[in-house]
């Protein structure tokens, strides 16, 4: 399974009282994986694991549950609410017993309004154990009120570099001759 140099947009959507959309960027290199929301609110907590499954290859799951089981220490995932009602979703390995250092792998933050406004940024193994932890409090939502399409991106032309003049006075000078021209 190839889990490398991919780039995914996923549209995505909620159909509830009032329906709510966004985009998301879906990005796996070296086995780390990342989220970032660009456009609409932020994306939803219970379509965290519905995403990852329309931007990852087939068998995702399988690879990124030998990547966890790999592991040399000993984990857990721990749960921290905040006073706003925000959610840290923690993973913890146990790199020694003896002077109980658990260092911090992984987390996944959910704001107050159940939303993850911090994107996602892990090692594919971290994943199934904090997605397993989630899927608890958010589970996805039937297929029948969601929406998700999956594309790779493409470049729209060629950009120009910023602090690059825009050519704007040019035009406008050569529409000037062209208006002395015709007179």
């Amino acid at each position: 399974m190839q889990l490398n140099n991919i780039l995914k947009h996923v549209r995505w959507g909620i159909v509830l009282d009032s329906p709510i959309y966004g985009r998301v960027a879906v990005k796996v290199d070296d086995l780390r994986v990342q989220i970032r929301s660009i456009s609409g609110p932020d994306l939803p907590a219970e379509l965290l694991f519905p995403v990852l499954n329309a931007a990852l290859p087939e068998g995702w799951i399988e690879a990124a549950e030998t990547a966890h089981r790999s592991r040399s220490c000993p984990w857990c995932v721990c749960v921290y609410r905040g006073m706003s009602g925000c959610e840290n979703y923690e993973l913890y390995s146990l790199q020694s017993a003896e002077f109980m250092n658990q260092k911090l792998s992984a987390s996944i933050h959910v704001s107050m309004y159940g939303k993850l406004n911090q994107g996602l940024n892990c090692w594919l193994g971290d994943l199934p154990p904090l997605l397993a932890r989630l899927v608890e409090e958010y589970p996805p939502p039937p297929e029948d009120q969601l929406s998700l399409r999956d594309y790779t991106p493409e470049s729209r032309g060629e950009y120009a570099e910023a602090g690059k003049n825009s050519g704007l006075q040019e035009a406008l000078d050569a529409l000037k001759v062209v208006e002395v021209l015709s007179e």
